[in-house]
């Protein structure tokens, strides 16, 4: 984790450089089989903001043109970078999630979890600072995803 001092203009270069959004998702398909995950960076204000990546890795078998979830086992590894601004200060909280393998109709759960301020405090900007998600089922090839990945290694 790393918490520095920066200036308007650095602000917005690091905005720049190591900005990699707030939503990634992506699927892979064979036949009528698909693995599909989802990452997203959210703020919650609830006595006080709390700033979080949530993930979700999920099967669905197509039956008759209609994409369903059904189980399977699902193998997994996140890696999240969450950094958020609170003036003057950058902040980055980093997590790791690996699940080898489990029966199950989807992986879901919170990463990264901070609380960043006190209640009714005014908006603030925050994404991925960098991530790292690779996602499986017996019945698909293995789905990947990264931005400034090099970070976790």
């Amino acid at each position: 984790m790393f918490n520095y001092r920066i200036s308007n203009r650095e602000n917005r270069l690091k905005d720049v450089a190591l900005n990699c959004g707030t939503h990634k998702d992506d699927h892979v398909d064979n036949g009528n089989q698909r693995t599909h995950y989802e990452l997203d960076i959210y703020e919650m204000d609830q006595s006080g903001t709390m700033v979080y990546a949530h993930y979700l890795v999920r099967p669905y078998n197509k039956v008759l043109g209609i994409w369903y979830w059904c189980q399977r086992t699902i193998s997994a590894n996140i890696k999240v970078a969450n950094d958020y601004y609170i003036s003057p200060v950058w902040d980055r909280i980093t997590e790791t999630y690996y699940n080898a393998g489990e029966l199950a109709y989807s992986l879901s759960g919170d990463l990264g979890v901070r609380w960043i301020s006190a209640p009714n405090s005014v908006p603030h900007i925050f994404h991925f600072g960098g991530y790292y998600v690779w996602a499986d089922t017996p019945s698909t090839d293995q789905i990947s995803g990264q931005c400034n990945a090099g970070y976790f290694w």
